[in-house]
């Protein structure tokens, strides 16, 4: 019988300690019980913010905020519940039942690693090139997962299919296009852009040609699986310093982002 949320949640916080999560984001003491810190919810000059590890749970007597680590990150980072529940079964792991397959197929995470790895291999020749033009190296490529979709019209999706990946589940996730003569790349001779979630998952590509006739850049199509809506590009690595700073910096350009980041 498949596990429940409640006895998920329970595994993970069986697995990871409440004082090291919220120690990343707050500075804390060793007190009778657990640490104490400087409450991060509201302003204050005397600690009173309790985490105990004991019971993985943290309380303010300031502000009387109370929970656990879910609670925590939630509100701390803005985020929903479901995408918490992914970042920290990712860091205890654990697998969540949504992820798990009955059959070999693969799921939509999986398929968009593989195509971020298979742009990556081709990340060579004109599109170094671009790279180097750009004032880019080859850390900068690696750590932003920059890639480069040949020019031909079916290398990515010949490529798929030799990896187990359906025609429909190509088409579902953007990578591929329905054409007279069968399906062809979505991106073709681009440097591509890796987009993630606000919890590192990949659920779209945008893409700036370098070889060939067409947009100037083009980002993945509507997907039926991921709200790409909802994200921007780098938000993940963003997100910390975000909530430190209070403010945030809004620009145009994939470059532009990671030039900031750099």
């Amino acid at each position: 019988m498949a596990a429940t949320i409640n006895e998920i949640c329970e595994r993970i916080k069986a697995n990871l300690d409440i004082a090291d999560i919220i120690g990343e984001r707050v500075k804390l003491k060793r007190s009778s019980r657990g640490y104490v810190g400087l409450c991060p919810f509201h302003n204050e000059n005397t600690p009173s913010f309790h985490v105990y590890t004991d019971t993985q749970s943290y309380y303010c007597f300031g502000c009387k905020d109370a929970g656990d680590v879910f609670t925590f990150l939630q509100k701390i980072d803005h985020l929903e519940f479901r995408d918490v529940l992914k970042i920290l079964a990712d860091r205890a792991g654990i697998n969540l039942p949504e992820y798990e397959k009955s059959s070999g197929e693969k799921s939509a995470y999986e398929i968009m690693d593989i195509v971020a790895r298979f742009y990556q291999k081709n990340l060579t020749g004109i599109a170094n090139a671009y790279i180097d033009r750009r004032k880019l190296d080859a850390s900068d490529a690696e750590k932003f997962t920059l890639g480069y979709a040949p020019a031909s019209w079916d290398a990515l999706t010949r490529y798929l299919r030799a990896n187990g990946v359906t025609d429909s589940q190509m088409l579902d996730l953007g990578l591929a296009q329905k054409g007279k003569h069968g399906l062809y790349d979505t991106f073709r001779g681009r440097v591509i852009f890796p987009i993630k979630d606000i919890t590192g998952k990949i659920i779209a590509f945008g893409g700036r040609l370098i070889d060939g006739e067409g947009a100037k850049y083009i980002n993945s199509p509507d997907s039926k699986l991921f709200n790409k809506r909802r994200n921007l590009y780098l938000m993940n690595a963003a997100r910390k310093a975000i909530h430190y700073k209070k403010r945030s910096i809004l620009v145009e350009g994939y470059m532009d982002a990671i030039r900031l980041h750099k």
